[in-house]
């Protein structure tokens, strides 16, 4: 336990698929993700958002604002990743998502020559095996 890259994978969702496809999609992506955490023995870490408060101000942004954050397919992923991690005996960890893109800017952009994406990825990966960053 390192704390060290060991896969990056893009997930692409293809939101001009219709609802029930998209659904589909997103079961076989929560499949897939979990039998590699349990292939590898490990749990899984995601980010803990809320978008409650987010999503009451919604009525003082703009249209397409409102609609990319009510399509954001994050709650649906995290529900069937869970049911899925939890028949199958994976452990999902879910950690506080504050500062990760910051931090993974300042101390892991330049070091892992990676997106500030990834690497904000790489430190909720991080906080959820205990490191401190």
């Amino acid at each position: 336990m390192d704390g060290n890259i060991v896969l990056i994978k893009k997930y692409p969702i293809h939101k001009e698929n219709t609802k029930n496809k998209r659904n589909e999609e997103l079961y076989q992506l929560a499949i897939e993700i979990m039998e590699y955490c349990k292939s590898k023995k490990k749990s899984l870490v995601v980010e803990d958002l809320n978008f409650k408060q987010l999503k009451t101000r919604m009525l003082y942004r703009p249209k397409k604002e409102n609609k990319t954050l009510s399509s954001f397919a994050y709650k649906k992923i995290l529900e069937k990743l869970e049911r899925k991690c939890l028949m199958n005996e994976v452990d999902v960890i879910k950690v506080d998502p504050k500062n990760t893109s910051k931090i993974g800017k300042e101390k892991y952009t330049k070091i892992k020559g990676l997106s500030v994406h990834y690497c904000a990825a790489y430190v909720i990966n991080r906080r959820g095996m205990g490191f401190v960053d």
